[in-house]
């Protein structure tokens, strides 16, 4: 910025959404996961993380899950000794052949938990 008038005139640059991320996004090979919530037709449904960050995860699916509902997420190649994380869904849009799903930690898991999900 400058002086004088020309910096009462001078406005930061708006951010990208991924610049107000408080975590930095990690995307990789897609991980197998079975979902749980009151909100799926048949109470259960499988999907694949396809970017994860310590905040949340994007997922795709065959259903739509409405922004605001809870979800119960397990790697399907998760040992039996580790439970179910609960994500909250935050968005939820229509592409042509499935939905992504993008959703938050309720709590975020250990790091041992969060690997899983690739």
């Amino acid at each position: 910025p400058g002086t004088g008038e020309h910096a009462l005139a001078w406005a930061p640059p708006e951010q990208s959404y991924a610049d107000r991320r408080g975590s930095v996004r990690r995307e990789g090979a897609p991980v197998r996961v079975l979902l749980s919530s009151t909100s799926l037709r048949s109470g259960t449904n499988d999907g694949y993380v396809v970017d994860r960050s310590t905040g949340g995860l994007r997922i795709v699916m065959q259903s739509a899950v409405p922004p605001g509902s809870t979800l119960q997420i397990r790697a399907v190649n998760a040992p039996d000794t580790v439970g179910f994380v609960t994500v909250i869904v935050r968005s939820c849009r229509k592409q042509p052949d499935h939905f992504e799903v993008g959703t938050e930690f309720e709590k975020t898991p250990p790091w041992s938990v969060l690997l899983l999900f690739g």
